[in-house]
């Protein structure tokens, strides 16, 4: 591991890449990070990558997006995976030998035993879904203009494009969709994610980190990649934050209050129509205003909860019903996740271990959140 940074580190001398008190690190179990070398002070600016560094649509070779119809009809995403997945990739090699294995990433639900899936929270399944779709048809259009790619290669480049990308326009991709403006970036892409971490900026001549907080050394600096709940973060990035670090969490209720709501049927065409129908989540501190609304239409009379959800009325007369509705409806949903979590603890060869063991982790940690509702309900 101290071979392949070092020769990355030379490397990026060459393209004037400028760490400032920080080096990379790596931690067991969690691949390459980045740590200060040096007291960080608030406001200092510890990386900084020359755009003449970065990798983008403009980089690729013309022989590789000739084969492909132009963006948007090819997604940048699966023009810069297919680069990254081709034994004539234009990645350096010293970038390369960083990039997480296979076996790295074996956390990222898309690369699991798909019997997995159903177990994972309705959250991260429809996230899931949603990026299924993408990886297919990005997948199909490469695979028909390089015959004989192959799918697993291809997964894997695709996922770290997928996590590892910076925003970035260029006169090329600047009318493309947002979604279309991306660049890979050496030294950059190592840093870990936190609730709160450093500011990334960027201009016409390069990217900069700069320190959101003071570090001590040997403390391991992060950037933030979005207010993102656990749900996301381990679909899109193979992990969840610990415990109570993870500020944004959240708790999708859908599951929970969707078919309770479906009965009668005008119900839900009244809460559709209301701009109320489905969305609703359960966080650290309390339920969203959506849930407040849709629990009510099941215990008052539609004018009565019409008149909460457009501000008419603050709904205290009715909170009482609202609470001991919403907590009968957690505490089964509680009983139905501790189900869930014997069921996936006593999967025999299906999936590797260790993501079962991330689906145990993901529904403790909605339990805890659940359960801390239930409490505050009980009050």
């Amino acid at each position: 591991m101290s071979d392949i940074i070092h020769d990355l580190l030379d490397w990026s001398k060459t393209q004037k890449v400028v760490l400032n008190g920080i080096k990379p690190n790596a931690f067991p179990g969690r691949g390459i990070g980045l740590i200060s070398t040096r007291a960080i002070k608030e406001g200092d600016v510890v990386l900084e990558v020359p755009t003449s560094a970065i990798k983008t649509l403009d980089d690729l070779p013309s022989s590789l997006r000739k084969k492909l119809p132009s963006p948007p009809d090819t997604t940048v995403h699966a023009l810069l995976a297919l680069d990254l997945a081709t034994d004539a990739s234009s990645c350096p090699a010293p970038w390369r030998a960083v990039l997480p294995s296979r076996a790295d990433i074996a956390t990222m639900p898309l690369t699991w035993d798909e019997r997995l899936h159903p177990y994972l929270p309705p959250a991260a399944r429809e996230l899931l879904k949603q990026q299924k779709t993408k990886f297919d048809k990005d997948f199909a259009n490469c695979v028909a203009a390089v015959p004989g790619l192959d799918e697993s290669r291809y997964r894997h480049a695709w996922l770290l494009v997928n996590s590892r990308t910076f925003y970035h326009t260029s006169p090329l991709t600047a009318k493309l969709p947002k979604e279309d403006h991306l660049s890979l970036q050496p030294v950059a892409d190592l840093f870990n994610h936190a609730a709160r971490g450093c500011a990334v900026a960027y201009c016409d001549l390069s990217y900069t980190v700069t320190a959101n907080t003071s570090y001590p050394r040997g403390a391991e600096i992060p950037i933030c990649y979005g207010r993102h709940s656990n749900d996301f973060l381990l679909v899109e990035y193979g992990f969840i934050l610990e415990g109570a670090s993870n500020e944004w969490d959240e708790v999708s209720l859908d599951d929970v209050l969707l078919p309770r709501l479906r009965k009668p049927a005008t119900r839900k065409r009244e809460l559709e129509d209301a701009g109320f129908w489905g969305r609703y989540v359960l966080d650290a501190d309390m339920v969203c205003f959506r849930t407040q609304v849709a629990v009510r239409s099941l215990v008052v009379p539609e004018w009565v909860w019409r008149s909460f959800a457009e501000g008419r009325d603050e709904g205290e007369g009715a909170q009482w019903k609202v609470d001991t509705e919403l907590k009968t409806m957690l505490e089964e949903y509680d009983e139905q996740i501790e189900a869930t979590i014997k069921e996936v603890e006593s999967l025999q060869g299906v999936g590797e271990a260790v993501q079962r063991e991330i689906i145990v982790q993901r529904w403790r940690q909605i339990q805890i959140i659940v359960g801390a509702a239930i409490k505050r309900l009980a009050q």
